[in-house]
């Protein structure tokens, strides 16, 4: 049903909390009936609040101004909510009797919180809608005082800025309710100042930038406000290491909530010595070889107070391929066993062998560091020079021997091939001849033209052998010089890839062919009418054509099957055969020699030097196969009879009469 005309507008609630409102309090709504409250918290306000005036929920959002504080809600109703509260914003509790904690409160600060019940339709009950609001507020009351400091420990650098602490006046009330002060509560500390190094060690002040006192000070402060203290270490210019303060407070005058408070805790000053002591390091020399020793010496250039000792350890910095190690590693001075600081101590700086990698040259860095229990020591560290270890190792190429005389055609001869230095990746070696000699094919043969190299620690010194052979070329050359030339490659990174060797190894080749003309047989004989053959032959082949041309006697018995020879360049080697004939001359001249002469001609350089080269003749003999003689036969048909049988009258015979042979002259019978 529709309200009745004596609608009762929302009643509202405004609680003022002042300066002194403790950090939590506690707000209990009970309403007579179910209904909404609608509550906000604010830390300052527009305009005053009117009391028991209608309101509406927009107007209370307009009410506020600031940050609003969490509200939490502790009912221990089923379905509670917590809902938190900021500008603008409102909460609903849809029950009765809740209870709300608002937390988060800041000292000092005023707040008010304003809630607001809202009915809800509900059943009639004949006497209109019951609208009650009600709330309590508990703030709890300070209880006990007391004055704390805000550190017990502080450090500050000998010669450096001041550092400071507070002397805090605090308080606290009924459970956890902060302690309200009024100027009335005033109190009055002395700090005095107190070390194993005597007077003098710090000055202290109110203010960070002074004045400061020696060793002690009285501070004042009253109505809660802190004892702000200021302490400076004074610099003694000497090395003490870090060393310990201790600052204690008396109570001097105490007044209102803070009368009867006599002491302080005292708070422990470390002085962090500004003052450092120095170590040297040294080196006999600046270079040192791979897997050799350098000597170095240390000292310290101060004393270490006390009977503190200082132990050096020396260090290297990383080296490529190498270890570098110290002997001793670590050193003592002063304490109990060890060296006096300002007497040389001496370490052998070793460096081991790479394993025949040649990373060339390398720069190491040594260091000398200090540590101790005393601070003057702690972090001192110092380095020698720059230190270069120079490698034993470098990238290179060994071929023995470096000349090889051989004999064309004649015994192999063997070279080693190595790597002066280890790779770090295979190496693949090509080995090649410079060309050949125009007008000839390459003779030089080798087992192997292509080599490699592994990276293995004992493989990559391991030597390769090469056989190699000069073969037949067949012409006069005169002796050769030959050579080798080497080319490496791979993936290495020391300087193999690429890398190359020209005209490394001799060869001296001894020629044997020469420039001849071979004659076989140098002498024939043959019986007139007959003929016989005879060859000649080239010593080597020639790079043109020759041509033999021969001469015989005008006249003579003797006669050529060819009138001229012509070797060639492809068949200097091979024999020709010529024959020679003698004619048949009837005549008794006895058995006759004749030579047969050669001329030579070519564009070769050595069958055809101007006719200088001596071709051989050959000689012939030809037996004469005639006699003088009378020969008479009979006429009969039997010519071989020398007898004539005459009968007395009877027929006439025959009988032939002629000369054997032809005669020089004529001849009467």
């Amino acid at each position: 049903p529709s309200p009745p005309p004596d609608f009762t507008p929302p009643v509202f609630l405004r609680l003022e909390l002042l300066a002194a409102a403790p950090a939590s309090f506690n707000t209990t709504f009970s309403l007579d009936s179910n209904g909404e409250v609608y509550f906000a918290v604010f830390k300052e306000l527009k305009a005053s609040l009117p009391q028991l005036a209608a309101i509406t929920s927009s107007e209370l959002r307009s009410l506020a101004q600031g940050t609003v504080t969490a509200v939490a809600d502790t009912s221990s109703q089923a379905g509670s909510t917590f809902v938190p509260v900021v500008k603008g914003t409102r909460a609903v509790l849809a029950r009765e009797n809740a209870t709300v904690v608002v937390t988060g409160m800041t000292p000092g600060q005023n707040y008010t919180v304003i809630a607001v019940s809202e009915d809800t339709p509900g059943a009639w009950d004949g006497a209109g809608y019951k609208r009650n609001l009600e709330a309590s507020v508990s703030v709890r009351t300070i209880e006990t005082v007391g004055l704390t400091l805000s550190s017990l420990v502080i450090k500050a650098a000998e010669g450096g800025d001041a550092v400071n602490y507070a002397v805090i006046m605090s308080g606290v009330g009924a459970g956890t309710s902060p302690a309200v002060f009024g100027d009335e509560d005033c109190i009055d500390v002395r700090v005095s100042a107190s070390g194993t190094g005597g007077a003098g060690q710090v000055t202290l002040s109110g203010d960070f930038s002074g004045p400061y006192t020696a060793d002690t000070a009285t501070f004042s402060g009253c109505g809660g406000n802190a004892l702000l203290i200021f302490v400076k270490p004074v610099d003694d210019m000497a090395l003490e290491g870090d060393h310990i303060v201790i600052l204690t407070h008396q109570v001097t005058r105490a007044s209102g909530k803070l009368a009867g408070l006599t002491s302080l805790v005292n708070i422990s000053l470390t002085i962090e010595d500004n003052e450092k002591g120095g170590v040297v390091l040294s080196a006999a020399a600046t270079q040192v070889d791979e897997g050799g020793a350098l000597a170095l010496t240390v000292r310290l250039t101060d004393k270490p107070p006390g009977i503190y000792d200082v132990t050096v350890n020396l260090a290297a910095s990383s080296v490529l391929g190498g270890v570098v190690s110290f002997a001793p590693a670590s050193l003592k001075f002063e304490g109990v066993g060890g060296g006096a600081w300002n007497v040389d101590q001496t370490v052998t700086m070793s460096v081991t062998l790479d394993g025949g990698f040649a990373y060339g040259s390398r720069d190491v860095n040594v260091t000398a560091s200090a540590s101790s229990l005393t601070s003057v020591f702690q972090g001192v560290s110092a380095a020698a020079p720059t230190i270069t270890i120079r490698d034993v190792d470098t990238v290179g190429f060994v071929v023995l021997p470096a000349l090889l005389t051989m004999v064309e055609a004649g015994d192999s001869q063997q070279i080693t091939v190595r790597l002066t230095s280890r790779p770090t990746a295979p190496v693949t070696i090509a080995i090649t001849t410079d060309p050949p000699r125009a007008g000839l094919t390459e003779t030089v043969l080798m087992t192997q033209k292509a080599l490699t190299v592994g990276i293995g620690a004992t493989e990559w010194q391991a030597a390769r052998n090469v056989t190699l052979s000069y073969g037949a070329d067949a012409h006069v050359t005169g002796d050769l010089v030959r050579r080798l030339s080497f080319t490496l490659s791979g993936a290495d990174t020391t300087g193999y890839n690429l890398r190359r060797y020209d005209n490394y190894v001799t060869l001296s080749v001894t020629d044997v062919n020469k420039a001849e003309v071979r004659v076989d047989p140098a002498a024939v004989t043959i019986q007139e009418g007959k003929s016989a053959p005879y060859t000649f032959r080239l010593g080597s082949e020639p790079f043109f054509d020759v041509t033999l041309t021969p001469s015989l006697l005008p006249g003579g018995p003797l006669s050529l099957s060819m009138a001229s020879l012509v070797f060639t360049n492809t068949s200097g080697g091979a024999a020709i055969n010529r024959v020679v004939s003698a004619a048949r001359d009837y005549a008794q001249t006895g058995n006759r020699t004749f030579v047969i002469s050669h001329g030579i001609s070519s564009a070769d350089p050595v069958y055809g030097a101007g006719g200088a080269l001596a071709v051989p003749s050959v000689t012939v003999t030809v037996v004469d196969l005639d006699v003088a003689d009378l020969l008479v036969t009979s006429g009969a048909a039997d010519t071989s009879r020398t007898q004539i049988t005459v009968e007395e009258n009877g027929v006439a015979q025959k009988m032939t009469v002629r000369l054997a042979t032809a005669p020089l002259g004529n001849i009467n019978v």
